[in-house]
């Protein structure tokens, strides 16, 4: 049986819609993408040449192939490539040569291809035992124990009815077993730990599970058919897969029935999570819900790096470690509710010393900038800013939501709450100057409560603060690596802050890794 290169089901529609818009005129349509030069790069560290129809790439780790030089018939991959991370193949191609040093190949790279054609052996597999074709008769199928890895869509829509994975596969791709109108028998060695995601989705062994938790191989959890809302992932599970695992039901159409999680426990034994696999905020009823979800996990864990490193995650989750679920006052309450996917500000050139800060406080939503993409990173900044983002970072740390919507002056919800909560004992005559760094110490170490401001640092005095009313609040930052001196053994707590120092505070603050722990 040749493997029918087609589109499964499920993504059908979405395909369609795709290339409907894409066919659309519009005003400021772009050029179809032009063919690749006959030399360039084609990833991070690695080039091709092609030569007499012949392409070559040369160079080392993962390579990116979506579009190629015209007049391609054959592929010369060298010693030294890892992966070919994305892109397809064109139909041209009749040869293929590929290294053992290739540990992974991108979904259908190959389909379509003259020479997945011309291949006649039942598996056809390159590289480092990676399983790219099947050419067998379908029914029954057994991967064979030389496959260390199953190519994504390599099975999807096909009439097989059996499936066997065993120990020596290592990673089966995305939808790799898919839309399989026949697959009743599915069998998965428990060693398996890398499984992508959406592999058997649509399938008649899917919508055979009972249980709420799908989980393969070595605890792989594929699939969730639960209810939805307060969800407690079973401890044991090592791997949460991609593919929309908390976001859409596997068993028919895959963007047909919607899921929404609200607050998700993952127990310590998750080692991976993939990136994709949670879906943060939901809809209901058509209308956005920016509240994120709730994630329990351990300090540390895969839980915590999801949360804080997921590059889907901005505005959409909330880290809560275990044994700090009663406590509404944490760091972890800080999320990223804004994305700083390109540099909004024309002032805060990449290469400075704070422009990480910046972007760090702009994302948590500390700090903006000061409108037509400025930020200014040297101007002071003003009493009613300083007040605002202390009152932010207090707002924030314990989860209050407060509504700080004004029919007056812009800053006035920002003052009230600062005299309720003691950020400020009382108001300032004028709150257009700008703030000292006394008076931003004192705000800030106002904000927080001392257990979150830990000394890090014993080395530090300063002769210039010592009979100075915001001493101890100055004493306190200074020594947990918020803030630091001028300079020969001087603090200068009269001096106005600049926007870009109070940028780096807030940063700071709610970032203790990036503390200082030596006097700059």
């Amino acid at each position: 049986m040749k493997k029918i290169l087609m589109a499964n089901r499920f993504l059908t529609t979405i395909l369609a819609i795709c290339l409907l818009l894409y066919c659309l005129p519009t005003a400021d349509a772009k050029p179809l993408p032009q063919p690749m030069p006959p030399t360039g790069s084609c990833g991070p560290n690695a080039v091709y040449e092609l030569k007499d129809g012949v392409l070559t790439v040369s160079g080392t780790g993962s390579i990116v192939m979506h579009v190629w030089p015209n007049g391609v018939s054959s592929l010369v991959i060298e010693d030294g490539i890892t992966a070919i991370s994305e892109g397809r193949a064109p139909a041209s191609l009749a040869k293929v040569s590929i290294p053992d040093s290739v540990t992974y190949i991108c979904a259908s790279f190959f389909d379509g291809t003259k020479w997945l054609k011309d291949q006649t052996d039942e598996f056809v597999i390159v590289g480092d035992h990676i399983l790219v074709g099947y050419n067998g008769p379908g029914g029954a199928v057994t991967i064979p124990d030389t496959v260390r890895s199953i190519c994504g869509a390599l099975f999807i829509s096909s009439d097989i009815t059996a499936i066997t994975v065993g120990s020596s596969v290592e990673h089966i791709g995305a939808s790799a077993f898919a839309g399989c109108s026949k697959l009743k028998t599915v069998s998965i060695a428990n060693t398996v730990l890398d499984i992508e995601g959406m592999i058997l989705a649509n399938t008649p062994w899917m919508r055979a599970q009972a249980e709420d938790f799908v989980i393969v191989g070595d605890h792989v959890l594929i699939a969730y058919k639960g209810p939805g809302g307060v969800v407690e992932v079973p401890d044991g599970v090592r791997a949460i897969a991609g593919g929309y695992t908390f976001q859409y039901r596997q068993d028919n159409d895959i963007f047909h029935e919607r899921i929404y999680v609200t607050e998700i426990t993952i127990p310590a034994t998750v080692i991976k999570i993939a990136a994709d696999a949670i879906q943060g905020g939901y809809f209901v009823d058509g209308v956005e819900k920016t509240a994120p979800v709730i994630v329990h996990g351990e300090s540390g864990s895969a839980a915590e790096r999801f949360c804080r490193e997921n590059e889907y995650a901005t505005n959409a989750f909330r880290f809560v470690p275990f044994g700090q679920e009663e406590d509404s006052g944490s760091l972890f309450n800080f999320i990223r509710i804004l994305k700083y996917s390109y540099n909004p500000f024309d002032d805060v050139p990449s290469g400075q010393w704070y422009c990480a800060d910046v972007k760090n406080a702009y994302e948590f939503g500390l700090i903006k900038g000061k409108g037509d993409h400025s930020f200014d990173p040297g101007g002071a900044i003003k009493l009613n800013e300083a007040v605002t983002v202390a009152t932010r970072v207090r707002d924030i740390y314990y989860d209050e939501g407060a509504d700080f919507s004004a029919a007056g002056l812009w800053y006035q919800p920002y003052v009230d709450y600062a005299l309720k909560n003691g950020i400020i004992a009382e108001p300032f005559e004028d709150w257009e100057r700008p703030a000292t760094r006394a008076e931003f110490a004192s705000m800030l170490a106002a904000a927080l409560p001392e257990k979150e401001l830990e000394a890090i640092r014993t080395d530090v005095s300063f002769a210039d603060v010592e009979n100075h009313p915001a001493c101890d609040a100055i004493m306190l930052l200074a020594r947990a690596g918020v803030m630091q001196g001028k300079g020969e053994g001087c603090f200068d707590p009269d001096a106005p802050v600049k926007r870009s120092e109070a940028a780096s505070m807030l940063a700071r603050c709610v970032l203790p890794e990036q503390r200082l722990r030596f006097e700059g």
